[in-house]
């Protein structure tokens, strides 16, 4: 099969046969197919992390919309920790982060998570300030795993008490 297309000055010609078409026609389908079943999979699996989820952490919803606001909250913070791990596994980082029971916070709910925060600019903040200089004759690792050493705790959830200086200083 011969075909000739002509707009204004351009001309566009093929001498492709008529089984060629056909044949690139099929396999045009059969990828939209394995990517269809792709994201078919993708979205089962993100659905059953998230029914998985919600039974580790006893969550439950009575509002739908609510729901499927925690639910792609959820699915973004696993998108972030699993792009972060791979970094790890790279060593572009130095540490593994997880998933956890407020995974599924909307990023506005997270951020009031976060207790006190000094005002940029604040005028007393630069009084009261000092830097950090290294000492010149001390043997400094190259990293501290305090873990190793006992000094630090298991995780534990301050909720919104807004005391995470009384959580870090007693541990």
């Amino acid at each position: 099969m011969s075909w000739r297309l002509s707009t204004n000055d351009d001309t566009i010609e093929s001498t492709e046969t008529e089984d060629e078409i056909v044949d690139a026609h099929r396999s045009r389908n059969r990828q939209y197919v394995r990517t269809r079943e792709s994201l078919k999979q993708l979205i089962r699996q993100g659905y059953d992390d998230w029914e998985a989820f919600k039974g580790v952490h006893s969550k439950r919803f009575t509002d739908n919309d609510i729901e499927n606001e925690r639910m792609l909250a959820f699915l973004a913070s696993q998108q972030h920790v699993r792009r972060h791990n791979d970094a790890y596994e790279r060593g572009d980082v130095t540490f593994k982060i997880g998933i956890n029971h407020i995974a599924d916070l909307p990023f506005s709910e997270y951020q009031k998570l976060n207790g006190y925060r000094r005002l940029f600019g604040d005028a007393n903040a630069q009084k009261n300030s000092s830097t950090w200089l290294s000492p010149l004759n001390a043997d400094i690792p190259e990293s501290l795993d305090w873990r190793e050493h006992g000094y630090v705790t298991d995780v534990k959830n301050q909720g919104m008490c807004g005391s995470c200086w009384a959580f870090s200083a007693t541990g």
